[in-house]
């Protein structure tokens, strides 16, 4: 309740700007946030790796001793533990269960992705990530109760299945641009248009848009536009 009434009066006194802007203590834990990107990656490669000598396996405490040797700057346990919870997804885990399998090349493209990541702002050269992903169309198989006076709504685990969507996003967190399109498949063709919308329509004054994506291919393009 606090929150939405401190929200409520920053926008009546200062507007969408008051609500936007992020200010932070310079002391705060999210201003003083020291396991980037990059860092995270040596700590999953490290977590990954051969244990020291005469231990069994990984503990956060041996890890935060490790990383003072690895790391430029330290982190420490709790920056460990939220850092290594992230890595819970099927592909994630396909791509680390081997430490023993040296994947230099899988290394060097997410080192070039978090060079990207770390370029200054420019809106001549804006660098935009893009993912697409199938999203179930789901219905109420049984009408809702409503919420009333000390009882929540009530809603029937039985659903209706109504299809499927493909959604694409595109995200420039530093511009604050944030696209999402709904399209009935994910073709090659589709990819295509969503890329042109981007180009011509987002962004017609950028001399150079930096697209971070995966599995698709340029020539993509060719089959829905003239070379």
């Amino acid at each position: 309740m606090a929150t939405v009434t401190n929200t409520v009066t920053k926008y009546m006194n200062g507007g969408i700007d008051a609500v936007t802007e992020i200010k932070r203590n310079i002391n705060s834990d999210n201003a003083r946030r020291k396991d980037d990107g990059r860092t995270e990656a040596r700590l999953i490669e490290l977590a990954c790796g051969a244990v020291p000598e005469g231990h069994s396996r990984w503990t956060i405490c041996l890890l935060e001793k490790e990383s003072k040797v690895i790391l430029e700057t330290p982190v420490g346990r709790e920056a460990i533990r939220k850092a290594l919870k992230k890595q819970t997804s099927t592909s994630q885990k396909r791509l680390l269960v081997h430490p023993s399998k040296k994947r230099s090349g899988i290394h060097s493209c997410m080192e070039d992705i978090l060079d990207v990541y770390e370029l200054p702002y420019d809106k001549k050269h804006p660098v935009v990530c893009m993912d697409e992903k199938p999203y179930q169309l789901l219905g109420e198989a049984r009408e809702l109760l409503p919420m009333i006076p000390r009882s929540d709504r009530k809603t029937d685990s039985e659903y209706v299945r109504n299809g499927t969507v493909s959604i694409f996003a595109f995200i420039e967190p530093p511009g604050r641009m944030h696209h999402v399109s709904v399209r009935e498949h994910r073709t090659a063709l589709d990819w295509a248009e969503e890329i042109r919308y981007i180009t011509d329509d987002m962004y017609p004054d950028a001399e150079k848009i930096v697209l971070v994506m995966d599995n698709h291919k340029t020539f993509s393009l060719y089959k829905r536009y003239p070379p």
